[in-house]
């Protein structure tokens, strides 16, 4: 190959200033030009650039980013690994690239996000956000005015606030004040959910920057966003492709065809969008490009412009560069990272006046640690070597940190080590947090396996020392960093310290702080690198954590669980590690059993396969405390199964539980036996089969039974569960006085909410507002129309928790519930109340499928045909038919053999729907009415259901009674055999007035007999 000419001066950049000569890639330039110069209107795709690490896909980023300014255009830059969190990596992406394009108006985003941050908690100045402009003063705004509506007063305080900005004029729209009363209202997920197409519809709609001229206006992008390293997204969820794709749903979300923008990404691997959504192959909606090694003549070009131009020592840094990866020898190239390391080198002994010998390179090819060791030969003294040594330590530094790392006194030595740093190519700065650098990886761990013990323990104190002089919280990212280096020190005792502050936090109900130490462990990157043998118990209780943890997403902290939960077990073997082995496999069951996304079933299926897993090690005779808690675990999932005869599942439930106890008894294991106590209260709770009201009994004495060891002050949190399942115990109770039943439901229910906060543990909280709501939908005293609201109230609270794409099944549930009382309340305008109730239905069945919520699909079917029929417009006769359809529909799951009762409400609610029928004929219809009635009575029986067989009776003897053909005595008198019928209903359960009116009206159909005999 032929050598370029070699340059005739000495001029040259340092190696960092010269990275940019690692992306003089024609091919990539090209595509990126080629994408830049699309005409307006025309879909673009996502342009991806992948390979191995340290080819050069950062530095090529950076380039194009360069060439893109060329162009006029703003540019953005995220680094999805520099980012401080993987709960909330979406979130955080959008606040960097806003950041970064703040000359673009996007209030509507703003607004959202603002809301969104305020309403997870987020405090001015919290690092983890780092926020600035509109957001921060929109979050003082919402301070300032309380969060009240925004109206008169307050839109002239924001006006004050923002001051003729983009967000001002936004608000003072009524399509803006409207969108302030739906996010101040909102839960935080729904808002988290919009951020993605709420960033889309502003940039489309933002009018250009005055930097792009006319001519670019007629080409594609607005902007150009740039994402790198994609892979962590890969890392968070291994071989998982269906996780995967939920991983980086986001970024697909972010680019559609009509985009404002163009996106550019790279990363270790190709993406595989195609194979988990059709719709990228067939739109072409991603471009891809392999990033390989730089050539020769590139690699020449980028040592001479850091004056490397002897052909001598160009050929000893190529030979030790070369990649030998790469088995087509025609895209062979050099890694860009060792030339730059080499580079470095020459630049280091060029400064200190050493002509640098190409022998000195005579290395292994690309033996990262010798050429590593040889660059550290290079520097000025063993003082600057043992400093660079001490910045490959820290997951991040920053500048002060860095400078009091070589030395206290800040004279002139300290700022030339610094300029000197500043040269070196492996130094990165973050993207994410200006003023915080790392080190290439490969150099921090080149340098961090050649690193002596006598080193190791020294540098990580010194290191340990100066984060601890910056913290000022117990929590914050200084301590944090203080324990990172505390860990390398002595794994054991940091984690023992660890441990004793998350519990502790845990214990408090200080949630937020729990959840802040939880991040901590973040920089240990437990889930991307392979184990020692000591961390597999500090994973496990990292795990363990990580499913306790309310703040943020649950989901997304149980796949975290999941995910290292499943990483110990790749190092454990079951015949050697068999204790430790089962432990696992049992959590892992009980984080699929508490994973509210995904199929249901599934989850739980695989939960009962990892607890069984589990029973090969935990035997009763062997451990029988472990085999007691997998009982209760299986007993659990057979309470929690969507499929099967549900009170078969509850009996086998019951024996798993029994089974526990004769391990668990109340004297030798009182925490365990409470647990026992209260699920067994909720397996009879739910018991479908037997006399309701012992069963309900029964679940009342097992939940006070529980409380004797569940105390408030002991156990906060089981305490509270208790609380609220006596709750819903009292709450269903068939016995005694209602309205006093009804009370002590919602003293249970406000009992347990002095433990569960929405804002330390909103799952539990959601819960409790769905049980409140339901009480009071039962309450008959005081005003029914104010308890409606009162329960519309709790419902819409709890929709902040349970949103569509964490709790989907809940979300569902909540729904359904507010749908009904929409369809209960019989003031204000009905019409519309009723018009919410079906949407609301509607909703649900989003989620309530008949494949996969069999039940529910047929409750929400039912419900829908109950709301069309009270509907008091449009044309009735079709809205009977609609009620008709929804009914039959719900009989396609309820059976008589396999739902009794709720077969015989659907027949019942068919006969109403008939006997109302305006269309067609009369007789016909009220013939087909008596037939659904007279079906339901066959499930409804006098003995075991009083009531609605009382109900049925009345409404069969009107049918009876208005029925236009046939013998009108025999059909009164039948109409008086039904009727009378309701009448022993009703006085058996002691409804006096009911069978008072009833008696009346017996004697009025004998006083029309009397006509008819005497005509």
């Amino acid at each position: 190959m032929p050598r370029p000419k070699m340059p005739t001066t000495n001029a040259s950049l340092t190696p960092s200033e010269s990275l940019a000569n690692f992306t003089n890639r024609v091919n990539e330039q090209e595509a990126f030009r080629r994408l830049l110069n699309t005409p307006k209107d025309t879909p673009v795709p996502i342009l991806h650039f992948y390979g191995v690490g340290g080819v050069g896909k950062s530095w090529t980023l950076k380039k194009l980013k360069e060439l893109a300014q060329g162009e006029s255009l703003p540019t953005a830059l995220v680094d999805l690994e520099a980012l401080p969190s993987i709960i909330d990596r979406p979130v955080q992406s959008l606040i960097r690239f806003r950041e970064q394009l703040s000359q673009f108006d996007m209030p509507s985003f703003d607004l959202a996000l603002a809301w969104y941050l305020k309403k997870i908690g987020h405090s001015k100045g919290d690092p983890k956000w780092k926020l600035g402009g509109p957001a921060d003063l929109i979050i003082d705004a919402i301070d300032a005015l309380g969060g009240v509506p925004l109206l008169g007063k307050g839109i002239k305080a924001l006006g004050k606030k923002f001051d003729g900005s983009a967000v001002q004029r936004y608000l003072n729209e009524l399509s803006g004040q409207q969108d302030w009363e739906v996010l101040r209202k909102g839960d935080p997920e729904h808002i988290r959910s919009q951020l993605t197409a709420r960033f889309r519809y502003d940039f489309a709609n933002a009018p250009y920057p005055n930097e792009i001229t006319d001519d670019r206006r007629q080409f594609m992008p607005k902007a150009v966003l740039f994402l790198d390293t994609t892979e962590v997204l890969r890392q968070a969820v291994g071989k998982n492709a269906a996780g995967l794709h939920e991983e980086e749903r986001w970024i697909t979300e972010l680019h559609f065809a009509d985009s404002p923008y163009l996106i550019v990404t790279a990363g270790r691997d190709k993406l595989r969008w195609g194979e988990t959504d059709a719709g990228y192959a067939e739109r072409d909606a991603l471009e891809q490009h392999l990033v390989a090694g730089l050539s020769e003549n590139d690699a020449r070009d980028f040592l001479q412009k850091c004056s490397i131009v002897d052909e001598r020592l160009q050929d000893a840094i190529l030979a030790i560069t070369r990649d030998d990866k790469t088995t087509d020898k025609k895209e062979a190239g050099h890694h860009p990272f060792t030339l730059g390391l080499c580079a470095d080198t020459v630049d280091a002994d060029q400064r200190n006046g050493v002509r640098t010998d190409p022998d000195s390179f005579d290395l292994s090819l690309r033996d990262i640690n010798r050429l590593a060791e040889r660059f550290l030969k290079s520097l000025a003294d063993e003082a600057q070597e043992l400093w660079i040594r001490k910045l490959a330590l820290p997951p991040k530094f920053d500048e002060l940190a860095a400078r009091k790392m070589f030395s206290n006194n800040d004279g002139v030595e300290q700022e030339t080590v610094w300029a000197n740093l500043l040269r070196f190519s492996f130094l990165q700065p973050s993207t994410e947090e200006p003023g915080w650098f790392t080190l290439h990886s490969r150099m921090t761990e080149a340098l961090q396996e050649t690193l002596s013990k006598e080193q190791h323990d020294p540098l990580h104190t010194a290191w340990q020392k100066h984060w601890q002089s910056r913290s000022l919280e117990p929590s914050d990212k200084f301590a944090g960093l203080a324990w990172f280096h505390g860990y390398q020190l002595n794994a054991e005792s940091a984690f023992q310290e660890w441990n004793e502050k998350i519990e502790a936090a845990h214990n408090q109900s200080n949630m937020q702080e729990h959840a802040r130490f939880l991040e901590w462990t973040d920089a240990l990157k437990f889930e991307t690198r392979v184990l020692h043998s000591y961390e597999l118990s500090h994973v496990y209780c990292t795990a363990v954590e990580h499913a306790n943890c309310t703040q943020g997403s649950r989901a997304s902290h149980l796949l975290v669980a999941i995910r290292l939960y499943s990483s110990v077990l790749l190092q454990y073997d079951e015949r050697q590690f068999g204790y430790d082995w089962a432990m696992t496999q049992n959590n892992l069951g009980n984080a699929y059993s508490a994973l509210p996304t995904g199929d249901r079933g599934a989850n739980l299926q695989k939960a009962i396969a990892y607890y069984q897993a589990a029973l090969r090690i935990y035997t009763e005779a062997d451990f029988p405390q472990d085999w007691a808690m997998i009982q209760c675990n299986l007993g659990v999932e057979c309470w929690n199964s969507p499929t099967g005869d549900r009170g078969a599942n509850l009996q086998q439930a019951i024996k798993f539980y029994d089974h526990a106890l004769r391990v668990c008894t109340e004297a030798d294991f009182p925490q365990q036996w409470a647990t026992i106590q209260n699920n067994l209260g909720s397996t009879y709770r739910d018991l479908p089969t037997g006399d309701r009201g012992a069963n309900l009994q029964q679940a009342i004495a097992c939940y006070h039974a529980a409380l004797r060891v569940r105390t408030e002050a002991d156990f906060p949190l089981d305490w509270a569960m208790t609380q609220n399942n006596l709750g819903t115990v009292y709450s269903d109770l068939p016995s005694g006085d209602r309205g006093a039943n009804l009370q002590q439901a919602i003293a249970c229910y406000h009992a347990a909410l002095r433990v569960y906060t929405e804002a330390d543990f909103p799952q539990q909280w959601a819960m409790t507002q769905i049980n409140l709501g339901s009480v009071y939908s039962d309450l008959t005293l005081a005003d029914p129309g104010a308890n409606l609201q009162q329960v519309i109230a709790y419902y819409q609270a709890a929709l902040r928790v349970y949103t569509e794409a964490d709790y989907p099944q809940q979300w569902a549930m909540t729904q359904n519930n507010l749908g009904i009382a929409y369809t209960d309340i019989l003031t204000g305008d009905r019409e519309a109340n009723l018009q919410k109730a079906i949407a609301c239905y509607q909703a649900a069945l989003r989620s309530y499928t008949e494949a996969n919520f069999p039940q529910d699909w047929a409750m929400t079917q039912n419900n829908l045909g109950t709301a069309y029929g009270d509907m008091p417009t449009g044309d009735r006769g079709a809205n009977l038919q609609l009620v008709i359809t929804f009914f039959q529909a719900a009989l396609r799951v309820y059976t008589e053999a396999d739902f009794p009762q709720d077969w015989a409400m659907t027949q019942h609610n068919l006969g109403t729907a008939y006997r109302d029928m305006p269309t067609g004929d009369r007789g016909t219809n009220l013939q087909q009415a008596i037939a659904f009635y007279r079906a339901a009575l066959r499930a409804r029986t006098e003995v075991n259901f009083p009531l609605t067989y009382a109900t049925t009776q009345i409404n069969l003897g009107n049918a009876y009674h208005n029925l236009p053909t046939g013998d009108r005595g025999v059909n009164m008198q039948q109409a008086i055999a039904c009727y009378q019928a309701a009448v022993r209903g009703f006085d058996s359960v002691g409804i006096k007035t009911e069978s008072a009116s009833i008696r009346n009206r017996i004697d009025q159909i004998h006083e029309e007999l009397r006509g008819l005999d005497g005509h």
